[in-house]
């Protein structure tokens, strides 16, 4: 019988369960606790988790599959082999692709390590899995849950690759254009277009998109185009198909752009996506730090 977690809460859940039915159940506290989910692959439209927020925090791995967490301010595309922390309290909202394969950890609130008081992206070495799958034994007598919780949370360090900077503004009427384009990375609309359809003026849409987000209309249509590529890229299209589909003219323009916003060609991520390699991991980051 597999526990019942509540999305607040689940470090609690998961340890009242254990206290329940696990042979030789303990009273103490569980700083560390994992939970699999898979997306089956009839679900073409994958699996959404709508926002929501945990009293812990959140090491979210996408093992197969790529991932899209959502915040408040960014969105975050996370490959397969990669994952995202999510400090306690953090309102947001994930979706995986069909056919994905993930692994929700939950941490004590009070165990935040350096550099992870916000949300990051992280290349999670191998043995951290290890680790994790360790703890999921029903049968660890306390001391060794402590010592396997500690030394996972020695391997938590922040180690972001691939980097592409996609904020989101606040204004409600800027935002209808990060949205539309969020949709269609193909949307061929020009800035005098969006500019029409928000009743402003050239001149105070580029100000006000500029001073919330840090680029320009072009850069951040630019960037979510790489984003919606990643993701496509990550199970298993083509890279043709996904040029033509991210509105790129040719494959060639595609693969400059890729190149110089991720450091890595698309045909590296296709192959990659290709082979079931677990030690060949790699991330992308959607990160404000930079914007």
């Amino acid at each position: 019988m597999a526990p019942t977690i509540r999305i607040d809460d689940p470090l609690h859940d998961i340890a009242e369960w254990r206290r329940r039915y696990e042979p030789g159940g303990s009273d103490a506290p569980i700083r560390l606790a994992s939970h699999r989910i898979e997306t089956p692959a009839s679900e073409v439209d994958g699996q959404s988790w709508p926002m929501h927020a945990h009293r812990a925090h959140e090491l979210l791995w996408g093992i197969e599959g790529p991932l899209t967490v959502s915040t408040a301010q960014a969105v975050y595309t996370i490959p397969g082999g990669a994952s995202i922390w999510i400090p306690a309290d953090v309102p947001h909202e994930v979706h995986a692709a069909a056919g994905s394969s993930l692994l929700c950890s939950w941490l004590a609130p009070d165990d935040t390590r350096p550099g992870l008081e916000q949300v990051a992206v992280l290349v999670p070495p191998p043995l951290l899995d290890q680790v994790l799958s360790h703890l999921m034994q029903d049968d660890l007598d306390d001391t060794a849950r402590r010592h396997a919780e500690a030394f996972a949370l020695d391997l938590l360090v922040p180690t972001p690759r691939l980097t592409v900077d996609l904020p989101l503004p606040s204004t409600p009427w800027v935002r209808v254009v990060t949205d539309a384009i969020l949709r269609d990375p193909a949307d061929p609309r020009t800035i005098e277009e969006w500019a029409a359809d928000a009743k402003v003026s050239v001149r105070t849409l580029t100000r006000r998109f500029r001073s919330e987000t840090g680029l320009t209309i072009s850069d951040w249509r630019q960037r979510a185009r790489i984003r919606f590529a990643m993701q496509r890229l990550s199970r298993g299209d083509g890279v043709a198909t996904v040029a033509r589909a991210t509105g790129f003219r040719t494959a060639a323009a595609f693969g400059a752009s890729f190149r110089r916003m991720t450091g890595v060609t698309p045909g590296s991520v296709a192959r990659r996506a290709s082979q079931d390699d677990a030690g060949d991991r790699f991330t992308m980051e959607v990160d404000r730090s930079t914007a």
